[in-house]
């Protein structure tokens, strides 16, 4: 679209006229989205229609301000680092990090506990964030992680923070206009703290997307296995229903391919049923580059 002259400098007036901390927020782009978002929320909240899968992500979009996201993982992240520091009879206190908002109790330990059941190691740690929007828990984490990392292994800046999104990192989201926000503001993050540099592949997928494959096509995958085209159907209906495959009341089922639950047996059949998947990624990816052509 080209816009007329006059209305061009009419927008790059508005522009202008913009604090320049507007464009360097951390999450800026994912306010940009939700206010692009307001006409689709408002427009499904006045129709009075039962809300679905195309309508959840505009209505139920709110992205997180930024010193409830730094709350949440200083208690959290932050406790977690503070216990074990204290039980070595070190400070939590780390190189190039500030914990503004970390509470502790009248006698030293963190106020939100000391999470004794995570791993001993930040190496071991995973950070999930199952409705991620545009990565705002994953952007604050990244500098946490890579502190926390080059402490304990002695790592560089560079080689700390390849890994902390190569191990440490993990997001899913419904919208996939949001999801490249979010791989594109985590790249980001890490680009501010390296430099760039080619990065691995995030761990960031948008469970939202539909199986682009008829039921017939996708039980194929089974061969005649009849426990996994089960299991494969029960994966199938939710997507269609625009939910993505891994619907919480859908995935409690996958441990159940016919064989009663049993541990050894639902390993085996879901390690089939991942083949069955890869297959059907890699067919997927083909038949989008002959699409492009």
């Amino acid at each position: 679209m080209v816009l007329p002259p006059e209305s061009r400098q009419e927008l790059e007036e508005l522009l202008d006229a913009l604090p320049s901390a507007i464009f360097t927020a951390a999450d800026s782009l994912g306010w940009t989205y939700q206010f692009w978002q307001a006409d689709a929320k408002e427009a499904v909240n006045a129709s009075g229609v039962k809300i679905g899968a195309d309508e959840l992500p505009p209505v139920t979009q709110l992205f997180t301000e930024d010193y409830m996201v730094l709350f949440l993982l200083h208690n959290t992240l932050g406790a977690w680092w503070a216990a074990k520091c204290s039980a070595a009879g070190k400070t939590h206190e780390i190189a190039g990090y500030h914990w503004t908002y970390l509470r502790f109790r009248e006698d030293g330990t963190p106020a939100a506990g000391a999470y004794d059941g995570w791993p001993r190691a930040a190496k071991d740690i995973t950070v999930l964030d199952p409705c991620m929007g545009s990565g705002h828990f994953l952007v604050f984490a990244l500098p946490i992680l890579v502190a926390f990392r080059m402490e304990e292994e002695r790592l560089s800046r560079e080689a700390a923070v390849q890994a902390v999104l190569r191990d440490n990192l993990y997001g899913l989201e419904l919208d996939a206009r949001c999801t490249q926000i979010a791989a594109f503001n985590l790249a980001l993050a890490a680009w501010k703290m390296v430099g760039y540099c080619q990065l691995p592949a995030l761990n960031l997928a948008c469970s939202g997307l539909g199986i682009n494959a008829r039921k017939e096509e996708w039980l194929a995958l089974a061969g005649d296995n009849q426990a996994l085209r089960t299991g494969m159907a029960r994966l199938f209906e939710p997507s269609q229903a625009g939910t993505g495959a891994g619907e919480p009341d859908e995935s409690r089922h996958v441990g159940h391919f016919g064989d009663g639950g049993q541990r050894d047996s639902s390993k085996r059949h879901l390690a089939i049923s991942r083949q069955c998947l890869e297959r059907a990624l890699a067919s997927e990816s083909v038949m989008r580059r002959r699409r492009s052509w």
